[in-house]
């Protein structure tokens, strides 16, 4: 098996999720390489200084960033595992969304485009080494934060490649949820575009997520 931790940081929800959580954690039996392999932490106000608690906490040598919606491809563990053994200091993991309505379907298939497009895709697995040297996620960033430390992990020359397993991305189902979390992106995209001005002018540009859209429909 591999030796992993898991590490929950929840920011002060009101649906139970540490409560939950606790739950199913109560019942989950510790192994020999780590008999205590879970933790659950309360951090806030966003998800930078979440990640960040959740890395400072962690003991293992890599860490894997996982939002709530995901779900782990099997096998995926296992192709780190060997990443990291082979000394890989940040690896890109494919995400394949999967939608439940017509809204959810939508986003989607939008993020279906987007998959081995390096503008629009995010390390999610790093070494814990690096990641402190890096200073972590950009506490002042509230979204674009995985986009930042992707470039400053390029900045200093390391390979990101990508993993053959994926994650399952649930979106949210409704038209009112998928509006909510829009309008928040783009209400805290502003500093992250004032960070890298001309990188987000090709990130956000309409010409060029048509053209993704169109190499994407050549492929489907």
């Amino acid at each position: 098996s591999v030796p992993l931790e898991v590490i929950i940081v929840d920011n002060h929800s009101t649906d139970n999720t540490l409560q939950i959580a606790k739950i199913i954690l109560k019942h989950q039996k510790p192994y020999a390489l780590n008999p205590k392999p879970y933790t659950l932490l309360v951090k806030g106000p966003e998800r930078s200084q979440q990640k960040n608690a959740g890395a400072h906490q962690a003991k293992g040598s890599h860490l894997l960033f996982l939002d709530a919606d995901m779900e782990v491809e099997e096998g995926l563990l296992f192709e780190l595992a060997n990443l990291a053994t082979r000394k890989v200091q940040a690896a890109v993991i494919p995400e394949y969304p999967i939608g439940s309505d017509f809204w959810s379907k939508a986003i989607a298939l939008e993020r279906t485009c987007y998959q081995g497009n390096e503008l629009l895709e995010a390390p999610r697995f790093i070494e814990k080494r690096i990641f402190q040297a890096l200073g972590g996620y950009s506490p002042e960033l509230i979204a674009g934060e995985d986009w930042d430390l992707g470039q400053r992990l390029r900045a200093r020359g390391i390979p990101i490649p990508r993993t053959r397993k994926r994650l399952l991305h649930h979106e949210a189902p409704g038209f009112a949820p998928s509006l909510r979390r829009k309008w928040y992106y783009l209400r805290n995209i502003h500093r992250y575009a004032g960070k890298y001005p001309h990188l987000f002018r090709e990130q956000e540009s309409l010409k060029n997520r048509l053209a993704i859209f169109w190499r994407a429909k050549t492929l489907l």
